[in-house]
């Protein structure tokens, strides 16, 4: 039964694998253009071979500020990159407001173009050539004003001038990270729709790879009530195919429009102290001698005060936490793998390897 148990693991293990390898495939591979000092220069690209463009490079910044558009914006302004967290461009750090501004010269104006619009921490308002075309929650100039919201959109838009004006307004009082931290992607609105398209089917695929492992594992647990790696494994892909739906293209909002967004954070979140948990017990179930006594509780505590501390507090909170609990993450996981090894060794045991990568996916 061991046998079948690792197999089943080792297949869980390539599921979350290549789910972490093809969350990247939004992006586009090659070198594409980068803007240079708030203008990034499209006039020689074809999007109908080269695909779409990621709008990373130097963006004008305004920090502080949220630029009308019944006053001239000013040409000169700091620069910041994108993708990337605003932490250390700014005097305030995390929390705070700001105008992103970037100037994309394009060739064709007759074709109607799209954009697929990341989660920004934690709110924004995009204006393409002063109208307003997409926002996420409500930025404001304080946290009382804000109203943060994590949903990837897609917007389609047409222009008749060849110099399109993107400025997004941003603020952040939620998070512990801020600015934009991901990449728009501009394309043609078939290529944009497609896109997003395959990342949603992909996504799906992938719960419900999960989810049918899930079900087979709880399925065999309830006849074989004595297997305890059985009831944790499928918990474990339980989790893991619930984060499907919270990462990438946020597919709960689709089920669950109006869901809360310290709840979608918190979900978010605790999928990852649970998720080591379960996935934990699971090997501990699977190898007892494998695991010394006292760190079975030891690692179940601070898991169990995570999720805690993730319940109780908002995001801005607990998410400063994070960092630590990975290192602890990686730590466990060669003080582990260490230990396992070598008990297993001396009982000359030749030792399956296919829980690492879930260790890893974590």
């Amino acid at each position: 039964m061991n046998f079948k148990i690792i197999i089943i693991a080792l297949l869980t293990s390539a599921v979350l694998c290549a789910a972490i390898f093809l969350s990247t495939h939004g992006e586009p591979f090659g070198s594409p253009p980068q803007a240079v000092g708030g203008l990034l220069n499209l006039e020689d690209l074809d999007f109908e071979s080269s695909g779409v463009v990621p709008l990373n490079g130097e963006w004008q910044f305004y920090d502080e500020q949220f630029l009308s558009f019944d006053q001239e914006i000013p040409v000169e302004g700091n620069t910041i990159s994108v993708p990337g967290l605003w932490n250390k461009a700014r005097k305030s750090g995390a929390f705070g407001y700001g105008t992103y501004r970037l100037l994309v010269r394009i060739q064709d104006t007759d074709t109607t173009y799209g954009l697929k619009v990341p989660d920004f921490a934690t709110s924004y308002r995009l204006y393409i050539d002063g109208k307003l075309i997409c926002e996420n929650g409500a930025p404001g100039k304080s946290l009382q004003e804000t109203e943060p919201q994590w949903l990837p959109l897609i917007t389609p838009f047409s222009t008749e001038a060849q110099d399109v004006e993107i400025v997004v307004h941003v603020a952040n009082f939620a998070h512990v990270k801020g600015g934009m931290w991901k990449s728009i992607l501009l394309g043609t609105q078939e290529q944009i729709y497609h896109q997003r398209d395959m990342a949603v089917a992909l996504e799906l695929f992938l719960f419900g790879s999960l989810f049918i492992i899930c079900i087979y594992h709880l399925s065999v647990y309830i006849l074989r009530t004595k297997e305890r790696s059985l009831l944790f494994l499928g918990l474990f892909c339980l989790i893991m195919a619930l984060r499907v739906l919270l990462t990438g293209e946020v597919f709960i909002t689709s089920l669950f429009p109006g869901i809360n967004f310290e709840m979608l954070s918190k979900l978010e979140y605790l999928t990852v102290p649970l998720g080591v948990l379960c996935f934990t017990m699971f090997v501990h179930h699977l190898y007892p001698d494998g695991f010394p006594p006292f760190s079975l509780k030891f690692i179940q505590g601070i898991n169990l005060a995570y999720s805690v501390i993730i319940i109780c507090f908002p995001l801005r909170v607990f998410a400063k936490f994070l960092i630590t609990y990975q290192v602890f993450c990686i730590f466990r996981l060669f003080f582990y793998s260490y230990s396992f090894y070598s008990k297993l060794s001396r009982q000359r045991r030749r030792v399956p390897t296919s829980f690492l990568p879930a260790h890893l996916s974590c």
